[in-house]
């Protein structure tokens, strides 16, 4: 079992209410305490200064959306905490990969 924290700015469209952007920050782990009472202190996930963007809209994205993340060269990529969280805490001899900060 693990216990995985992260803080959680949560954004919705106001002009479309289908677009929906998720930013984790903060994102830590641990293997032992695994009680919420424990408080929220574990390993660091990510890099400093880097986040888990996800973005939420049924079927394409809008242009405006799209051209943006063309702009700061963000594109799609698979990302699991847990997976991450659980190579870090095993003798996995995998690659582990991080999305590269744009800012």
């Amino acid at each position: 079992m693990m216990y995985i924290y992260y803080n959680r700015y949560s954004l919705k469209g106001l002009e479309d209410s289908n677009v929906r952007i998720t930013i984790d920050y903060d994102v830590a782990y641990r293997t032992k305490e695994l009680s919420l009472l424990a408080g929220k202190d574990g390993k660091n996930l990510l890099p400093d200064n880097h986040v888990i963007m996800e973005i939420k809209v049924p079927g394409a994205y809008p242009l405006w959306l799209a051209e943006i993340l063309d702009c700061y060269h963000v594109f799609p990529k698979s990302f699991s905490k847990y997976g991450v969280a659980y190579k870090k805490t095993t003798d996995y001899k995998g690659v582990i990969r991080h999305v590269r900060s744009v800012i």
